[in-house]
């Protein structure tokens, strides 16, 4: 078992969350996932895995039918220049892969910050660490979990264009 999804999955039970997992065929991105649930991107989420240029990793969630605001990222944590991860520094600095980024539930070091939003979803879609499962919570037990872990919330989206 992954170690993210190991300590997301001891976080919910230690939090009494009510959630359901589903396990599927890979899903490298949110469409693809969101076909495994419904028709539209309803309550999913887009978990987005960063790397600035000082070295800081970054995971920040959105909601599946908007955009990541790069910019809202940067000053919201005080970054110099965030990028997207490679796939191989999300195996080697993240734990997680490809499709399998998860909101929160990483080692130390790893800050996550998720856009107001999410947390007004009345049902939250998730990766839980894993690109072969998908974790059903509701937005007042991912507002639980995010606090949890410390997670930032804030302003980081935009409307898809």
């Amino acid at each position: 078992m992954s170690p993210v999804l190991e300590r997301l999955l001891h976080a919910l039970v230690a939090l009494s969350c009510d959630f359901h997992v589903r396990f599927h065929d890979a899903a490298l991105t949110t469409e693809q996932a969101a076909g495994f649930e419904a028709s539209d991107l309803t309550g999913n989420t887009k978990c987005l895995a960063l790397r600035d240029k000082d070295g800081a990793r970054v995971v920040a969630t959105v909601c599946g039918t908007s955009r990541l605001d790069l910019e809202a990222v940067r000053a919201a944590l005080d970054l110099r220049r965030p990028r997207m991860a490679s796939a191989a520094e999300l195996v080697s600095q993240f734990g997680v892969e490809q499709g399998g980024v998860a909101p929160v539930g990483y080692a130390e070091g790893v800050v996550t910050v998720v856009d107001k939003a999410v947390l007004t979803q009345e049902k939250i879609l998730i990766s839980p660490g894993v690109n072969h499962a998908t974790l059903e919570i509701s937005g007042k037990d991912f507002a639980r979990l995010a606090d949890h872990f410390g997670t930032a919330v804030t302003t980081i989206s935009r409307c898809e264009d």
